[in-house]
């Protein structure tokens, strides 16, 4: 992935090992930009509690199930769009179940639309006047809707660049589905295409994960508010979106509210990153007396293994409403994937240019006997470092 800062354009190489980071399956690039949180889990019975107590209006913060359903759905279409960007994926088929799940299916769709994706939306049937205001209002951003399965069936609606969203069952859901939604489940649960599930993949037991032995594991999940506890198996991108939920949560129902988003973020990656994963960070700087100053402290400190520093880039950028040329030289800085914002932090402190070029590449394969030796030469983070972060 792409990690913060860029002062210049990227190279041409670069552009093409992200590119080629997609697979057939999904587009899952190996790096991440902070350690995973610890965050508790929660169980169907605390979700609920959660919910009543978000909207109950004799106490703070009495939120309407409009407000909720908005946040969610916002909460969902961001973390998609961090998975699947749409130059890589364009097409986006949202499958809409009959209760608040799939009322976050729906306003997540909207955002999608607007945002440039190309989005379908399957809509057997709805639960009330709301929900049909939100198929309406995605409709008018130029959603298609679909109300039942096409004679070809559903795969016929797949392209090389469609992603599922699965929004049919929530954490409420219980017992095997029921028409029309015994086709839908599946179809989800047999597709090659990638999947991101809201909440809980559909079919799973919310408590206890895929206990009917579905096989069914989606891409990617998005867990709202707190994740739950039969999503604690789930080996995909994992997200976490509940920015809406008051600190005293944290007391009353055992789940973590504070510490978790960065900046402005709606939704934090609770992946956890591989202890022998590792990433080829790409920094340019303006001369090679810059360049080997940095690379000298990111070696001497044990943050990176290795600083290659290519001389004689040119460098064409735009800078303050101006195209700007420079010769510059490039950095290849190689490291541990969870080492990254580490070495972002001493480019950043040693660097003289205003915003530094900071570019992250997973890497994916090599010499068995160069990432180990890559391995031994980085610091690992400590458990300590990593609660810290």
């Amino acid at each position: 992935m792409l990690s913060s800062i860029m002062r210049h354009s990227t190279l041409r190489t670069v552009a093409a090992l992200v590119a080629t980071s997609a697979c057939t399956r999904a587009f899952t690039p190996s790096s991440v930009c902070a350690a995973a949180p610890n965050v508790p889990y929660i169980n169907s019975k605390t979700a609920a509690a959660i919910d009543v107590s978000l909207m109950d209006p004799a106490t703070s913060p009495s939120y309407t199930l409009p407000q909720l359903m908005e946040l969610a759905g916002l909460t969902v279409s961001t973390a998609f769009h961090k998975t699947y960007p749409p130059n890589n994926f364009r097409h986006v088929l949202v499958f809409v179940g009959p209760g608040n799940n799939g009322g976050d299916g729906l306003v997540a769709a909207r955002h999608l639309k607007l945002w440039g994706y190309d989005v379908t939306c399957v809509v057997p049937k709805l639960k009330d006047e709301y929900f049909e205001k939100l198929k309406r209002q995605a409709e008018d951003c130029g959603c298609e809707m679909l109300s039942e399965e096409p004679a070809a069936g559903y795969a016929s609606l797949l392209t090389s660049e469609t992603v599922i969203i699965d929004s049919v069952f929530g954490f409420s859901a219980t017992g095997p589905p029921r028409a029309p939604y015994d086709t839908i489940v599946p179809f989800l649960h047999s597709t090659s295409a990638p999947v991101m599930a809201v909440d809980i993949p559909s079919g799973w037991s919310v408590d206890s994960g895929d206990v009917n032995d579905t096989k069914y594991s989606p891409d990617s999940l998005i867990s709202l508010t707190a994740p739950k506890t039969g999503s604690k198996g789930f080996t995909g991108r994992h997200w976490l979106g509940g920015r809406f939920v008051p600190k005293r949560f944290e007391a009353e129902f055992g789940i973590k509210t504070e510490d978790i988003y960065e900046g402005a973020e709606m939704v934090r990656e609770l992946t956890t990153t591989s202890d022998d994963a590792y990433s080829v960070v790409y920094v340019t700087a303006p001369n090679g007396d810059s360049a080997q100053s940095i690379a000298s402290e990111l070696v001497s400190t044990k943050t990176v293994a290795c600083v290659n520093i290519i001389p004689a880039v040119k460098s064409v950028y735009a800078w303050k409403g101006k195209v700007e040329t420079d010769d510059e030289v490039l950095m290849m800085i190689k490291t541990r994937q969870e080492r990254v914002k580490d070495v972002e932090k001493i480019v950043k402190k040693l660097h003289e240019y205003e915003t530094p070029e900071v570019l992250v590449v997973g890497v994916e394969g090599g010499s068995e006997e160069y990432l180990k030796w890559l391995g031994e030469s980085v610091e690992k983070k400590t458990k300590k470092d990593k609660d810290e972060e």
